[in-house]
């Protein structure tokens, strides 16, 4: 049997376990339950991911020590902690993208999308900033939060530069992986600066899940050019 056709019942298993367990406001169900997030498709596309290439093996290694900080308690050098394994994270899955990437024409309007999404971050880290500054000793702190959205701002630019350079499948998946990444960053920003929201959390949670998804479709997915007509 092939199991890649499991992936997708137990996905949606999975994110109803992590939706309940939200709803309900069962903790170690929530945090198991979005542990395995990542695990299933880990285990499912295992035999398709090339263990020779470094980047993927060091990304997955970090990525999933970061998902394992949701067991920890909430203190703040936790938080730093699972910051710092996000910016080796990201920076990774960078240089990942920056190999498929060659120059050709661009067009204004992925130009304009990707300024959206830097002024998003950019917004949302001058939030972070003045949030943080308001508790005294915090530099520290400080200079890792300004590294970690520097590193989505990074990410966020390597995403649109292979889009534009690639129009493949693979692309497609890493603009909507970095997208998912972002906009999960977003929303759960909003839950520690503004107010607790189960909305909230139950999106944060589907864009979490959805880039999840997205790691192994990118990292599975094979290189191939398409013609642009094919996304209009």
């Amino acid at each position: 049997m092939n199991l890649k056709k499991l992936f997708l019942p137990l996905a949606c298993i999975v994110l109803a376990i992590n939706i309940f367990a939200i709803i309900f406001q069962v903790e170690l169900l929530q945090e198991t339950s979005r542990l395995l997030f990542f695990v299933i498709p880990l285990v499912l596309f295992f035999q398709d991911l090339r263990f020779s290439n470094n980047n993927l093996l060091t990304f997955l290694l970090v990525f999933f020590f970061s998902e394992l900080t949701i067991l920890l308690p909430d203190l703040w050098y936790f938080n730093i902690f699972k910051l710092l394994l996000l910016i080796t994270a990201y920076l990774l899955l960078s240089r990942e993208a920056l190999r498929f990437t060659k120059k050709v024409k661009s067009n204004k309007f992925i130009l304009f999308f990707g300024g959206f999404l830097f002024l998003i971050n950019g917004y949302f880290f001058t939030l972070h900033f003045l949030k943080i500054r308001e508790h005294p000793g915090s530099m520290a702190e400080l200079s890792i939060y300004a590294l970690y959205y520097l590193s989505l701002l990074v990410l966020a630019i390597v995403a649109l530069i292979y889009y534009i350079n690639s129009y493949s499948k693979k692309s497609v998946f890493f603009i909507a992986l970095v997208l998912a990444i972002i906009f999960a960053d977003i929303f759960e920003n909003m839950q520690q600066i503004y107010l607790l929201d189960l909305g909230l959390s139950l999106v944060q949670n589907i864009l979490h899940f959805a880039t999840a998804m997205l790691i192994f479709f990118f990292f599975t997915t094979k290189e191939r050019r398409l013609n642009l007509r094919q996304f209009l």
